[in-house]
């Protein structure tokens, strides 16, 4: 009995093996999966890359005076011309940059916002990023613009109060020191006319 129950199972094991092979060969045949193929190179796209980027960005803050102003001409004239997102981007950026005559963060905001539309294809898509954080960066320093204003603002009239004070009693220890004169010259005369 031992050894039917060994073939049995045996046998069993076997059907199970050919039914698992006969179901295997009935299925699809192994596909490969297709690899993507990558995007076309998008017109304006096979110019600047991040590393572009990084090195005007690095260059453009070590500029003096003189030089940043060259420079930002260079950058409005080409954006001009060019009206393309790299162009936009570099004009913007220097635009933001603080302590130099031609800083206008609402000018650069301006700028940016094209680039952070959607529905923009092409090189929209590879500078929208960056797009992104100057975009931030520029109304975080409109925003402590404004503080800073605000704030300027509150002090000098804090300090024409503290002045228009100040000339109020000036002019109250006038008038104090004339009472007092006042009431010194009639004692006086009283105490002529006493003796």
């Amino acid at each position: 009995m031992t050894c039917r129950c060994r073939s049995l199972l045996l046998s069993r094991k076997a059907i199970v093996l050919l039914s698992v092979a006969v179901l295997g060969a009935c299925a699809a045949p192994h596909q490969e999966v297709a690899k993507p193929e990558p995007l076309p190179p998008v017109a304006g796209v096979a110019g600047p890359g991040p590393e572009d980027w990084l090195r005007f960005a690095d260059s453009v803050r070590r500029y003096n005076a003189g030089e940043f102003a060259r420079e930002l001409e260079q950058v409005r004239q080409g954006f001009v011309l060019e009206k393309s997102d790299w162009r936009r981007l570099q004009y913007s950026y220097m635009l933001t940059l603080p302590n130099h005559k031609q800083h206008d963060v609402l000018r650069a905001l301006t700028l940016l916002e094209p680039l952070l539309r959607d529905g923009r294809a092409g090189e929209a898509t590879l500078w929208r990023p960056l797009a992104g954080l100057l975009h931030a960066q520029a109304q975080e320093q409109q925003r402590l613009e404004e503080a800073l204003e605000q704030a300027q603002q509150k002090t000098r009239e804090e300090q024409r109060r503290a002045d228009a004070a100040e000339q109020r009693a000036t002019q109250a220890l006038i008038k104090l020191d004339t009472l007092r004169s006042l009431e010194q010259n009639l004692y006086r005369r009283r105490s002529k006319d006493k003796y």
